[in-house]
């Protein structure tokens, strides 16, 4: 059902990142142990060779030049910092050297760093990928003119593989009339349509879109207020300027530690600490392979052969079980490192887009709209 749109005065509209969150196969302990064997030929396998701790190049020689991993955020970012944490380990296992590529963009920038990397010295054989989010980079085709104006669409999205996925958590202010719950929550929004007031990040923003989704399955109507980024918004939902929100779990845990917010409902399907009695989107819809949160990894050239895709997804793998990578589990909230193959990844990134499409033409936002 449709939203009830105001504004919130001296809060800014930021732009879009969607994000998603869920199950997924795991990587094997040994790096000498490929998860997923790939084939040279019909007849031939090819196995991964460890000597010494380095991944040894393919026997058509890739990789022979250095591998550059590309981010479309400043260096400082959270995707900075992932990067240059997966540069450090790879540059100690592979055997070239892994340079980081940080290209700022403000317009579908993942999609843009996609033919960037194709660009580069080997990339169109897979020396060089895109840090992206599945479920954001996924949908951008859906408001953005990508494939008018880039020529690539949803097919060209070559996931090579996602290393840690983080749920958003849906909050709402401590002293709400209906109680502590969700399920109150939606029973109040249900008998008083328009009352909820809910501080979204702008339309058509990842987390907004998670929330239409979640008013749609529910059928209720609130009041849309636009918001700023998800610091802005945290901060007026616990001021009692708004009723709910979703956002990251780093700003909900924040406010809940001073007593601000209660934590209602979080994306994915396993809770996550402090919150391990609060229901996942998992337990409530029926729609478990959509998992809406925020899933990272990397994307290579849809030119790479699959052959070095799965060259990749063993380097990738091997650094995922470092204990550098390791230590990221504990730096956030929610935080779950978990690996997605290729397979898996690309049926997440077509099931969000799926369920998002029409959500997206609900809200007049959809590319055919323009």
């Amino acid at each position: 059902m449709p939203t009830v749109s105001g504004r919130l005065p001296l809060l800014l509209v930021l732009a879009m990142s969607l994000v998603g969150c869920g199950g997924a196969s795991q990587a094997t302990d040994d790096p000498g142990e490929s998860a997923n064997p790939a084939e040279t030929d019909g007849d031939t396998a090819w196995e991964p060779e460890w000597v010494e701790g380095v991944l040894q190049p393919l026997p058509d020689g890739f990789p022979s030049d250095p591998l550059t991993l590309i981010q479309v955020d400043p260096p400082g970012s959270p995707d900075g910092i992932y990067a240059r944490t997966m540069q450090e380990i790879l540059n100690d296992i592979a055997p070239v050297r892994a340079n980081v590529l940080d290209r700022p963009s403000e317009s579908f920038g993942t999609w843009e760093a996609l033919i960037a990397a194709e660009e580069q010295p080997g990339g169109a054989d897979g020396h060089a990928m895109v840090l992206l989010t599945v479920p954001g980079t996924a949908t951008d085709p859906l408001a953005e003119p990508i494939e008018e104006e880039l020529g690539l669409t949803l097919d060209d999205l070559n996931i090579v593989i996602t290393t840690e996925e983080i749920p958003y958590v849906l909050y709402q202010r401590s002293d709400a009339p209906w109680g502590q719950s969700y399920q109150e929550m939606i029973e109040y929004a249900r008998e008083n349509p328009g009352e909820v007031r809910y501080i979204s990040r702008g339309e058509g923003t990842g987390v907004d879109v998670v929330m239409e989704w979640i008013f749609d399955q529910e059928g209720i109507e609130v009041e849309k207020v636009i918001g700023g980024n998800h610091e802005e918004v945290g901060i007026a939902v616990a001021a009692g300027e708004g009723d709910i929100s979703l956002g990251f779990a780093e700003v909900a845990f924040t406010h809940w530690q001073n007593e601000r917010v209660d934590a209602l409902l979080m994306t994915g399907d396993q809770p996550i600490e402090p919150w391990m009695d609060v229901p996942t989107m998992a337990d409530l819809f029926d729609n478990p392979e959509v998992q809406f949160g925020r899933v990272v990894g990397w994307a290579a050239p849809a030119s790479t052969p699959d052959l070095h895709r799965e060259w990749l997804f063993e380097l990738f793998s091997a650094a995922f079980e470092d204990e550098r990578y390791q230590e990221r589990g504990e730096s956030q909230p929610g935080r779950a490192l978990t690996i997605r193959d290729h397979e898996s990844a690309m049926e997440l990134a077509r099931s969000i887009a799926e369920e998002a499409e029409p959500i997206f033409r609900r809200l007049g936002l959809h590319v055919d709209d323009r």
